[in-house]
């Protein structure tokens, strides 16, 4: 068996993956440096912008507008659902502070009662 690779002996039907730990600092730094990072410059941008062809990727292009669509409908939605609650809160403060002022009033007026009949 080859010492640097992984090998497991179990009998079912189980993926699992490995994970590749450097043991060394030169092990570390050339892993590192056959990272590749795959970047496009401001120019490329424009030129995809530019050359923009639906045809080429529909499937990729219908999924992110659909789902741009999607969040905006949602986001319409909620908005409104939200502005509807906040309305309703204000109906129902509104509704309370009336009943409370009801309740001072009648308070007063049955204090006032109590004091014209000691009179």
């Amino acid at each position: 068996r080859d010492p640097s690779s992984l090998y497991c002996a179990c009998t079912h039907l189980t993926e699992f993956g490995g994970v590749s730990v450097p043991s060394s600092a030169e092990e570390l730094e050339a892993e590192v440096k056959s990272t590749k990072v795959n970047t496009f410059t401001a120019d490329e941008f424009a030129a995809t912008i530019v050359d923009f062809n639906f045809e080429e990727n529909v499937y990729i292009y219908s999924l992110v507008f659909a789902m741009a669509g999607a969040n905006l409908l949602s986001l319409l939605l909620f908005c409104g659902k939200d502005w509807w609650d906040a309305k309703q809160r204000a109906k129902a403060i509104e509704v309370v502070e009336e009943t409370k002022s009801q309740q001072r009033m009648a308070a007063v007026q049955s204090l006032e009662e109590r004091l014209d009949a000691w009179d």
